[in-house]
C-alpha cells in the first residue's frame, strides 16, 4: 500500500536527487545530470507554498510529487525512483493526484 506524505521544509535535497535518479531511469546522460543536480532546487517556501508528498511504500520513500496551487492546480513534479517504475504505482499515485486536485 502507498502512503502521500507532506513534505518538509528542509527535504529539497531529497526531492533533487529523487528527480535525478528518475531522469537517469530515462536515458539522460551523465552529463546532463550532473548539471541538474548543481543547478536545480526545491526552496522551502516552494515546499511550503505548494502541494509537495513524498511517495512511501512499507516506510521506504519510492518518489514525490507536487502540484502547484493557484485558480488552477498544475501537476509540477511526479517523480519515481527506478526501482518502483513499471509497477503499478504511478498509476496508484497518479489516481490520488487526481483527487487532490
Amino acid at each position: 500500500m502507498l502512503e502521500f506524505i507532506e513534505a518538509k521544509p528542509n527535504q529539497g535535497l531529497l526531492l533533487r536527487d529523487i528527480l535525478i535518479e528518475s531522469k537517469g531511469y530515462w536515458g539522460y546522460s551523465a552529463e546532463q545530470l550532473d548539471k541538474w543536480r548543481s543547478t536545480l532546487k526545491f526552496e522551502s517556501e516552494y515546499i511550503l507554498n505548494n502541494t509537495v508528498k513524498l511517495i512511501t511504500r512499507d516506510s521506504k520513500i519510492i518518489g514525490f510529487y507536487a502540484l502547484t496551487r493557484g485558480d488552477i492546480d498544475l501537476l509540477d513534479h511526479f517523480w519515481l525512483l527506478p526501482q518502483a517504475i513499471g509497477l503499478g504505482y504511478g498509476k496508484i499515485a497518479f489516481e490520488q493526484i487526481l483527487k487532490e486536485c
